[in-house]
């Protein structure tokens, strides 16, 4: 039985969050965020074929109602000419030495809860290529995992979580009239089944970096997987054909259709112009300053990572959502042991009061942790600090910066463009009646979030 909080949490769409689950203002990575939108991506509207059923026009009235009211409530690529040579500072390795196999072992064992405290998932696995990827299935309550392991608590429970956080009692007032016109998106939602959709390539984290996948690749693993998981829709997050055209085009091709999900922001640090900007050269000064000391991950003693845990919790968890993923000790553990990823920490009259993991694929690098202690003076710049070491991380290895999502302002003042990233889904070995719905509820979201996000923002 659904409490009252649970049914007004169903009955919240994606698009309407106030912000995606991401980083945010200068000092505070989550409470000060920009609010997604997305824009018209015309080269790229080859890949959003039309809903192949009539039947989601039943919807559209209801659907571009509710679209209009919740949002008011609540790439080029570049060749370098110059690459910057950044210096190596002691303690700091300069090549990672990433391991997946760990990781996947003990989730195919015991959980993903085991890596990620709420996420609440049974671990498969399948080999694409040369890589062996996790797949998680939730096996529990859709709205209550982490939005990392459920496209449910990540379309709905968490913004609205945000929405009854932040929203003036006008707004949450006007918010609840517009989830009654956003049921029939809802409805498509879980008549679809994406609510239990198997995840592909999830590996737990706000931003998954794919490895390089070939069109037959592609088509091999869809096939094996249609098989597997002959029950539910598949779903790959985090694609984005600024950073990956290819897997974009292979997936379209064996019949995945792409849905929008957030705006993200790419820069390359490869490209002197970077760090020109004057913020990037303000926090690059800052993060050098003789005020506070920075360890990279040959520096970091196992007794630290307790408090690196607890950083990380008390911004995201704590002060923020619950449904922001919780990782557990043991991941910490894997990080420090494996370099699952690359932990930096900034201490302050030795003690730790900043984190900073590392996430490096093919050439992009990405941040799915990061933390500081909140109670102390902003005027410290924690979190620039921890930016501008991102960006002389990412510089020394040599690779394009994936940002994220959130604190647009923030991040295109450091050279960050802006760009729409999707989630892949694949519903063709389903009943027609899952289909339907499916197609109807992505189609739904290509021809109204756009606009609609535009308009508002």
């Amino acid at each position: 039985m659904l409490s009252r909080c649970d049914e007004l949490v169903e009955a919240y769409p994606m698009w309407a969050r106030t912000a995606a689950p991401g980083w945010g203002g200068d000092d505070d990575p989550v409470s000060h965020r920009s609010s997604p939108r997305w824009t018209d991506c015309s080269c790229h509207t080859a890949w959003f074929p039309r809903p192949a059923y009539p039947a989601h026009r039943v919807f559209i009235r209801g659907g571009m109602i509710a679209a209009m009211l919740v949002p008011l409530l609540a790439g080029h690529s570049h060749t370098p000419t110059h690459v910057d040579v950044l210096p190596t500072r002691a303690g700091m390795l300069t090549a990672p030495v990433t391991d997946d196999s760990v990781w996947l072992s003990e989730a195919r064992r015991v959980g993903g809860s085991h890596w990620v405290a709420n996420a609440q998932v049974d671990v498969h696995s399948i080999r694409i290529g040369s890589t062996t990827v996790p797949v998680t299935r939730l096996s529990g309550p859709p709205a209550q995992s982490t939005y990392v392991a459920s496209l449910h608590a990540a379309w709905v429970s968490y913004p609205f979580a945000e929405v009854v956080t932040r929203a003036t009692r006008w707004r949450r007032t006007q918010t609840a009239a517009a989830f009654t016109l956003a049921a029939p998106l809802v409805g498509l939602m879980a008549a679809s089944g994406l609510r239990r959709a198997a995840l592909v390539g999830n590996h737990l984290l706000s931003t998954n970096l794919h490895p390089t996948w070939n069109p037959t690749d592609i088509r091999q693993a869809t096939a094996e997987l249609a098989e597997r998981f002959s029950d539910r829709p598949l779903a790959l997050r985090n694609v984005c054909p600024d950073v990956d055209p290819r897997l974009c085009e292979g997936l379209v091709a064996s019949g995945w259709q792409l849905v929008p999900s957030r705006r993200i922001y790419l820069v390359d640090p490869r490209d002197p112009a970077v760090w020109k900007h004057n913020h990037l050269k303000r926090d690059r000064k800052l993060l050098h300053g003789d005020d506070l000391e920075l360890a990279g991950p040959a520096d970091i003693p196992a007794q630290e990572l307790t408090t690196l845990r607890a950083l990380f919790r008390q911004l995201f968890i704590d002060k923020h959502c619950a449904l922001n993923p919780d990782f557990t000790p043991a991941f910490f553990d894997l990080c420090h042991q494996q370099r699952f990823l690359d932990l930096h920490v900034l201490r302050l009259d030795g003690r730790a009061v900043g984190v900073l993991g590392i996430h490096e694929r093919d050439g992009w690098v990405t941040t799915p942790l990061i933390g500081y202690d909140t109670t102390l003076p902003q005027n410290l710049g924690i979190y620039r600090r921890l930016m501008a070491l991102l960006y002389e991380e990412a510089g020394r290895r040599g690779c394009r910066l994936h940002l994220s999502s959130g604190a647009g302002g923030f991040k295109s003042g450091r050279g960050g463009e802006p760009h729409l990233e999707y989630t892949a889904v694949f519903n063709r070995h389903l009943g027609i009646a899952q289909r339907v719905a499916g197609d109807a509820f992505g189609g739904l979201l290509r021809r109204f979030a756009p606009r609609v996000l535009e308009e508002t923002g």
